[in-house]
């Protein structure tokens, strides 16, 4: 039996493949998916009757637990390395924020959020895509667009839950201005998928910064370790 649009939608999730990144919503609009809180504690998307073929797959297309990738082989500069597990690389380097605050709030160093506030003080990008923590679930991120190294340091550190900074990404390249994104290795890879699609995003996304990534506990860990701590989730 053939499976509806929306179910094999639904079965991306099934198959413990969503990663959360929100852009099944950007690809499809809003009307058609909304990637919200689902039952098991994760971002996940919420399918509408109404979605059609094409759009899904344009969705399996870009969503980066179904076409994980890497970098684009024409991007790979022909001095780079490659490893076999990690992939092409140029250069290793041991690095901090030289700001003291930068490198006490931000994770790893401060590394990215020192960089990120380096490209907009040096007018090299007009604002950055990143995360910030949620304004109503604590132990999850949400999009951010910051302007200036002010906005930036209120996402500082990492954010060991469900987050979706793609969510609006449609919105975000329709401002038509230069950009440095922010995300997880697989919210990288969902938007090189992206840019197959939608020409605007090699031309307005100059800079792609990533930490390396572990994951994050599952959602019902993370509301068990608030309440060993005398915290309720709610």
């Amino acid at each position: 039996m053939s499976l509806s649009a929306k179910q094999r939608v639904e079965q991306i999730v099934e198959h413990a493949l969503c990663t959360g990144c929100g852009i099944c919503q950007a690809v499809a609009g809003a009307g058609l998916i909304q990637v919200q809180k689902g039952t098991s504690g994760y971002l996940v998307p919420v399918v509408s009757d109404a979605m059609d073929h094409a759009t899904a797959d344009a969705i399996y297309r870009v969503c980066p637990g179904v076409h994980p990738v890497g970098l684009p082989s024409n991007l790979i500069a022909t001095d780079s390395k490659v490893d076999n597990v990690w992939g092409p690389w140029r250069r290793m380097v041991r690095t901090w924020a030289t700001d003291a605050h930068q490198r006490h709030i931000g994770a790893t160093a401060g590394v990215l959020t020192a960089l990120a506030c380096h490209l907009l003080t040096t007018k090299q990008v007009d604002f950055i895509l990143h995360a910030k923590p949620h304004s109503t679930e604590p132990s999850f991120g949400e999009m951010h667009v910051s302007t200036s190294p002010e906005e930036v340091l209120q996402g500082s550190g990492s954010r060991y839950g469900p987050t979706a900074p793609l969510i609006a990404i449609d919105k975000v390249l329709e401002r038509n201005q230069v950009f440095a994104f922010i995300g997880k290795p697989c919210d990288i890879a969902g938007l090189r998928n992206y840019a197959q699609e939608d020409e605007r995003v090699d031309k307005l996304v100059r800079f792609w910064l990533t930490p390396v990534c572990g994951g994050y506990m599952p959602p019902a860990s993370i509301d068990a370790f608030y309440r060993r701590m005398g915290v309720e989730p709610e």
